[in-house]
């Protein structure tokens, strides 16, 4: 089994608490899945949830990207956002992240050994008069 090693550091948000983690890239012969279906499902599932920030008049549109690990043991650790907004839609994208209830099957090895895993995600905002779910 090939293994690289390399160390980075991953600088989030330095003015609002940021962190610094180092950890081992192996390659993986199997990706994290949530219920099953993977990481779209679990996108899909915090879009279902999403509510668009209360107070919020001008209908603003967007993305917010939010990065998370999932341990070995298949638990969602650590989610940040990467890329936001503002704070209302922050907020809003890392409750709804948070929120979903349901099992993590953790990234494999070459060998089936699981492996700590990043994730990134984008949460897409619409204005409630423009997406009935919203």
């Amino acid at each position: 089994m090939k293994k690289w090693i390399i160390t980075l550091a991953l600088l989030f948000g330095l003015t609002a608490g940021g962190f610094a983690q180092s950890f081992t890239l192996t390659r993986v012969s199997e990706m994290p899945s949530f219920n099953g279906g993977g990481i779209a499902a679990f996108t899909r599932q915090v879009q279902d949830t999403l509510i668009y920030p209360e107070g919020i008049a001008d209908g603003r549109e967007g993305t917010v990207t939010v990065g998370f690990f999932i341990s070995k043991d298949g638990k969602l650790l650590m989610s940040k956002i990467l890329k936001g907004m503002d704070d209302a839609f922050d907020e809003e994208a890392l409750k709804a992240v948070r929120s979903i209830a349901g099992t993590w099957t953790p990234a494999l090895d070459e060998s089936g050994n699981p492996l700590d895993w990043y994730v990134t995600i984008r949460v897409a905002f619409t204005a409630p008069d423009n997406h009935s779910n919203v």
